[in-house]
């Protein structure tokens, strides 16, 4: 698959972003400084706490429910086969929409998807349907996350500090599995999760909506204030005339032929 999608650049051009429509690039020192990053990294968090839950406690969810254990794994056939669908959609939309729309649409979308399933009877046609729902936004906030992270800071720095993003993310998985273990024993079900994943998901929505993505503009001048007046020349000192006649007439002037008459008068 590679191999066929592979795209050798043309002499002279760059491979991947457009050099004209790529920003200067940002030091990994100004990223980590930048509250923007931090935003993208804490709505990936998000995911990984979803995404993770998910894998790990689905076997649980259904037996709890008292459905077929066999059901666990039509039910992972079918999120994998959605999340293919949704992955390729999501990069998709983030090449022709703004990127930070995208993952908050996906994010939306968890947030319904998991409201719905928790209020809905526990049928084997829900359980289907929402690993369908779950399927298309599974891994659909990776390319618009990946696109937004090289929008705001170029691609030159684009390996760590994407890489920092999903190292939070593995830690959002690790608290999706381990939250999800410790409701269990607690509470003998994952009615606390589901309440959690809904409000991480909307926290996500506002995270990345408050993304500000717009360059920033240079600071215009107050028209308020008056700029200072140039100082006039000084025009007061005397200067000679100039003279701009033919070099002929300059010889024959009176004042070059003055001290010829008092030579010949001597």
């Amino acid at each position: 698959l590679a191999w066929v999608l592979r795209s050798a650049p043309r002499k002279g051009e760059r491979s991947g972003v457009d050099a004209a429509a790529e920003p200067a690039g940002a030091t990994r020192k100004q990223a980590s400084a930048d509250a923007r990053y931090w935003c993208i990294a804490a709505g990936f968090l998000v995911c990984g706490f979803h995404v993770s839950f998910l894998l790990a406690h689905m076997p649980g969810v259904i037996d709890g429910c008292g459905l077929d254990s066999r059901l666990t794994g039509l039910w992972l056939g079918v999120l994998g086969l959605a999340n293919v669908a949704g992955s390729i959609a999501s990069g998709v939309a983030a090449q022709r929409f703004d990127a930070k729309r995208v993952l908050a649409a996906v994010y939306g979308a968890r947030a319904i998807g998991v409201a719905l399933f928790v209020v809905a009877p526990k049928t084997p046609a829900v359980l289907l349907g929402f690993g369908v729902w779950m399927g298309l936004t599974y891994m659909a906030t990776v390319p618009p996350t990946s696109a937004l992270v090289a929008k705001l800071y170029g691609t030159r720095h684009m390996g760590v500090l994407f890489g920092v993003v999903m190292l939070v993310h593995q830690c959002g998985s690790f608290l999706g599995i381990w939250l999800g273990g410790i409701a269990l024993e607690r509470y003998g079900d994952y009615q606390a999760v589901w309440m959690a994943d809904v409000a991480l998901a909307l926290a996500a929505v506002g995270l990345n909506l408050a993304i500000r993505t717009a360059p920033r503009q240079p600071a215009t001048p107050d028209p308020t204030k008056k700029r200072p007046a140039s100082v006039p020349a000084d025009r007061s000192a005397p200067s000679a005339p100039a003279w701009h006649g033919p070099r002929s007439a300059r010889l024959s002037s009176p004042a070059s032929a003055a001290p010829s008459a008092a030579a010949g008068s001597g």
